[in-house]
């Protein structure tokens, strides 16, 4: 071997480790199993060429040479596995059990082929330097070899032709039909001129299979989206995509956080969970369930926060991921819903429903409470003469009113309960307290024009010992329409003698 065939030698083999250490990160992924096993066998084809020239021992020599042609034939079975599984075929199972038998019987007779010379027509008595190795004749098992090997090539391609029509309107599909055909040919024939015309130093057919398989692995499986999310998913795929996330180990100290994390709320670099949280928390509400969002009406983002562990088990190392989701969307529905279930649209007080749910928890207390039940006077008339708009700005100007009554004293609370009926919910309540609201209520609506006064009337009633809510509630119905009055029909007088006046003119 010259010094420049040797080079070519070298060169080739660290070539074919490309694919082999490449594809090795994927070990765990079935997909790229017989590509992965096709390269692995090419790159242990060149350390057996590497190896070979310069071993010491003639007889390591020989068998190193022999067992070529068993190793031949498990690479071409993986070149077959490999383009059959790319196009998606299912190998018959008759084929892998024939193959195997095959591999079985070609290295038991390349380990045992100085006692019948099948493989290689040299025994090693015959031997006097590697060139009688290299160049001698072969025996007949290897034209059986020979013939399978070519055999399984072909079908390779048949299969891959049989999908082709389909196959073809797909990218990669299209390049690697040629590539395949080409590659394959080319290899069979260059094999059959090294064997059978002319014997060189270097086999050619060693470097038409690395090429085929750097080819392969570069123009063909690197563009397979599946390995193109395994190869660069994480540091790739996930970075641009819109999860916001930290990775951190068991003692908070930040590995990463996402980019998308980072430019979302412009955060600096932190080298703690605790310090890059304090700093999102002014930034965005972070919540770990829905009833953490209750009284929440921040105006900033809302994150839902859900923290896993995991572990590194070849390593035994344990870490955290926190995972961030904007859910302010979510958080404005919810907060929308939670809104019309207890309060009332056109008045923004809390309504029947909200009254609802609260009847249990009174009734199961000993808490004193009072209520005052109002309604609005002479509202039909409002609604007949001016239209059912006006009655609505009385409605909420009265609601107003009520509102700002409350608000006066800790823990009141104004109720719509439909209609123009509304109520006041008033705990720890005392008669001369309920009169005395009562009273500045009607101060409230007041007016010297007509039709900008309200006309309201109130009752009350104060819960006695073991009271229920709802009689509670009955009895200060009752002093509501008790409390009716001459005002309440002088009102209506003076609304009515207004309207006609205006009617008049």
């Amino acid at each position: 071997m010259t010094a420049l065939q040797g080079v070519v030698l070298v060169v080739a083999s660290v070539i074919s480790f490309i694919p082999a250490v490449h594809l090795a990160s994927y070990a765990g992924s079935e997909r790229f199993t017989n590509l992965r096993r096709f390269a692995f066998l090419i790159a242990l084809w060149s350390i057996v060429l590497l190896v070979n020239p310069i071993t010491p021992q003639i007889a390591f020599s020989y068998y190193l040479h022999v067992l070529r042609f068993p190793l031949i034939f498990a690479i071409v079975y993986y070149c077959y596995k490999t383009i059959t599984s790319y196009v998606g075929a299912t190998a018959p199972k008759g084929i892998d059990i024939f193959a195997a038998t095959f591999f079985v019987a070609n290295f038991t007779i390349a380990l045992t082929n100085n006692l019948h010379l099948w493989f290689l027509d040299l025994s090693l008595a015959e031997i006097a330097t590697f060139d009688d190795i290299l160049f001698a004749a072969v025996g007949p098992f290897f034209y059986v070899h020979a013939f399978l090997s070519y055999g399984f090539l072909v079908y390779a391609v048949g299969t891959f032709y049989r999908r082709y029509r389909y196959l073809s309107r797909k990218e990669p599909y299209q390049r690697a039909g040629f590539l395949f055909t080409v590659a394959i040919a080319f290899a069979i024939l260059i094999n059959i001129v090294h064997v059978f015309v002319f014997p060189m130093n270097i086999d050619p057919t060693h470097l038409t299979v690395v090429a085929f398989s750097l080819l392969l692995y570069r123009l063909v499986y690197r563009k397979d989206p599946h390995y193109a999310m395994m190869r660069e998913g994480r540091e790739t795929l996930i970075e641009e995509m819109r999860e916001m996330y930290v990775c951190m180990n068991s003692e908070g100290e930040i590995i990463e956080f996402s980019k998308a994390l980072r430019e979302r709320f412009d955060l600096a670099d932190h080298r703690h969970i605790d310090t890059l949280l304090d700093e999102l928390r002014q930034k965005a509400v972070l919540y770990e369930s829905i009833e953490a969002l209750k009284n929440k009406t921040a105006d900033k983002p809302y994150l839902y926060a859900y923290e896993k562990a995991f572990s590194i088990d070849k390593q035994g190392n344990e870490g955290k991921l926190l995972l961030l989701y904007d859910e302010s969307e979510f958080v404005a529905l919810v907060s929308e819903l939670e809104y019309l279930k207890n309060y009332d649209v056109m008045t923004d007080m809390y309504n029947r429903n909200y009254m609802e749910s609260l009847i249990q928890a009174y009734d199961n207390s000993d808490k004193s409470y009072g209520m005052i039940m109002t309604d609005v006077n002479g509202l039909k008339l409002i609604n007949d003469n001016f239209g059912h708009h006006a009655g609505d700005r009385l409605l909420k100007r009265y609601a107003a009113i009520l509102k700002e009554v409350a608000n006066q004293h800790e823990g009141v609370q104004a109720l719509r309960m439909g209609g123009d009926e509304m109520m006041l919910l008033i705990p720890n309540a005392e008669e001369d307290g309920l009169k005395a609201m009562i009273r500045s209520i009607e101060k409230r609506c007041m007016d010297e024009d007509i039709l900008e006064r309200i006309s309201m009337s109130a009752g009350y009633a104060i819960r006695q010992q073991g009271e229920s809510f709802e009689d509670v509630l009955r009895r200060a119905d009752i002093s509501l329409y008790t409390a009716k009055d001459e005002d309440t029909l002088e009102y209506q007088k003076a609304l009515i003698d207004h309207i006609k006046k205006k009617s008049d003119a």
